[in-house]
């Protein structure tokens, strides 16, 4: 045992400004003096690997504002036609991106990445870009939805999903519709963007954030809605987000060579990926059973295990385990 840390609140395996972080959300009460009333205030703390301190925030308690990837993002504006994110260490007033007209900028978090959507289509966050989507009409009078980048701290445009190269093999036609392509997660500082295909299904393609370049295709998943990938970046699961369909399947995907490894059949219990650790991915199946996958080869290594025990990644060499009021950091790599 090397360090001992006393945590007090909900306790997950993050990011703090791109770098792997225990991120700790727990609240803080100021009692009335007699004649003032109780204050509360929401509190996000984040530590390293090691156990040191690398970022707190102290929010008003009952507030809309949230904290992800060391940003805070907060719904603004008469009736929330804006949002307003600044760095959790700046002090200074934030940058304000205002919505698309009719589009709710109130917003909640997807999983656990540096991901932060609205309800609707509002601006999403990932590693310091912020995303809108906006209403275009081309030459034919047509009109569709694009994802447009811009740099979070000085709100400078850097690229939209019209100008991009689409995932390899598709013809633009195909991808480009009214359905805005969608930033569905994370991989060591890459974006996953799912685009719809015509007249149906999903192709996704990991892309740089800050010049949007294309790096790799992805597969065709049969579920988005959660995505995990190993503390290397080098695998990626795609499934359904809780299970709860029969139509939420999970699907495998190697970045660096494009291959799909595999991807659930129709016949199989619909899965939801929870984490990869140590080559061993985590997850539920509809049932609500954890059970644990070879990442490789789809092979079940163990089931009925404890849902509140599994394990989540921090950082390419430990990783973290909540059980009770205890939180334990090991490594997963000898050296």
């Amino acid at each position: 045992m090397r360090k001992t840390l006393t945590l007090d609140g909900v306790v997950t395996g993050e990011t703090w400004l791109g770098k792997p972080a225990i991120v700790v959300r727990g609240e803080r009460i100021v009692p009335s003096d007699g004649l003032t009333k109780e204050t509360s205030f929401r509190t996000v703390q984040a530590w390293d690997e090691r156990g040191e301190r690398i970022g707190a925030v102290e929010l008003p308690g009952g507030g809309e504002a949230r904290v992800q990837d060391g940003w805070i993002i907060e719904p603004t504006g008469v009736r929330n036609t804006s949002v307003k994110v600044r760095r959790a260490d700046d002090t200074g007033p934030g940058r304000v991106f205002t919505c698309e007209p009719g589009d709710d900028c109130s917003f909640s978090t997807r999983g656990r990445t540096a991901v932060v959507v609205g309800a609707g289509e509002s601006p999403i966050l990932v590693e310091g870009t912020i995303f809108k989507f906006e209403d275009v009409k081309d030459d034919t009078l047509e009109r569709h939805r694009r994802l447009v980048a811009f740099d979070a701290s000085t709100g400078a445009r850097r690229w939209d999903t019209d100008t991009v190269e689409t995932p390899a093999n598709t013809d633009p036609r195909d991808l480009r519709s009214t359905y805005a392509p969608d930033v569905i997660g994370t991989v060591n500082g890459k974006l996953v963007i799912a685009w719809m295909k015509h007249p149906s299904g999903r192709l996704v393609g990991l892309y740089d954030p800050v010049t949007g370049a294309l790096t790799a295709t992805g597969p065709s998943p049969k579920s988005s809605s959660a995505l995990v990938t190993d503390p290397t970046g080098s695998l990626v699961v795609l499934g359904g987000e809780g299970a709860d369909t029969d139509g939420a399947r999970s699907t495998a995907w190697e970045p660096a060579s494009g291959r799909t490894l595999w991807q659930q059949d129709d016949d199989e219990v619909a899965f939801t990926p929870y984490s990869i650790v140590g080559g061993v991915l985590y997850g539920r199946t509809r049932a609500r059973t954890a059970i644990a996958l070879d990442v490789r080869s789809k092979q079940v290594m163990a089931r009925d295990l404890d849902v509140d025990e599994e394990p989540l990644p921090l950082g390419a060499h430990h990783a973290l385990v909540v059980t009770g009021t205890r939180v334990f950091v090991f490594r997963t790599r000898v050296g």
